[in-house]
């Protein structure tokens, strides 16, 4: 069956729309403003297509957010236990609460979820990361979830390019090695125009590049 040879994510009305966002050689970004819950989606979505094909997912966070904070995040959302009674550990008072964390938390932890933190390195570098992983970790050939959060330009003194450059060079450079040589989908994020927002401003005012 041509289907099988494709990862679908757990979203029956994503994958009707747009078939699998996870096709070998493919990039798949999620564009939305700061705070509007990029990483909340991209790890769910991440950790239950994971958990469905029981393949592992490589988490490269380009300095966005600690380990600890995914783990809590994750936590919260597939038990329903608000993040703040996790973080001060009261949801252990309530025992509705504390079950719906004992349940959960062995998925959590027993589960191929890895994370590296790549914030501050260069695109070469990010990629040697993902290269030793891979290899190391999965096995040529073998299937594996990329997640990216989130496209930026790193800080590249000797460089005189302007950041869309840098930010074109780096994206070429993750499809290239997703289509050439590490065959794998790819999810990734991108914080959209900060200077585009509306509010308060006149038509005239509003940047739309």
């Amino acid at each position: 069956d041509n289907k099988d040879q494709f990862i679908y994510g757990p979203h029956e009305k994503l994958n009707e729309l747009y078939g699998s966002l996870l096709r070998p050689g493919n990039i798949s970004t999620v564009c939305a403003r700061s705070g509007s819950f990029k990483t909340t989606f991209l790890t769910d979505y991440a950790f239950k297509t994971s958990e469905k094909y029981n393949i592992p997912v490589f988490h490269m966070d380009n300095g966005e957010m600690s380990r600890e904070e995914l783990q809590l995040r994750l936590t919260a959302g597939l038990s329903q236990v608000p993040i703040y009674m996790l973080e001060t550990g009261k949801y252990r008072q309530n025992s509705t609460m504390y079950e719906k964390v004992k349940t959960v938390w062995p998925r959590i932890h027993n589960k191929k979820y890895f994370y590296h933190n790549v914030g501050g390195k260069s695109t070469d570098e990010m990629l040697s990361i993902l290269r030793r992983f891979y290899y190391s970790r999965v096995g040529r050939g073998n299937k594996m979830i990329l997640l990216f959060d989130y496209w930026k330009s790193y800080n590249d003194q000797n460089s005189d390019r302007a950041e869309w450059e840098i930010m074109g060079k780096m994206v070429t450079k993750f499809k290239d090695c997703i289509s050439s040589e590490i065959p794998v989908g790819m999810l990734a994020a991108v914080q959209s125009n900060r200077s585009g927002i509306v509010t308060n401003k006149k038509d005239a005012d509003v940047i739309t590049d």
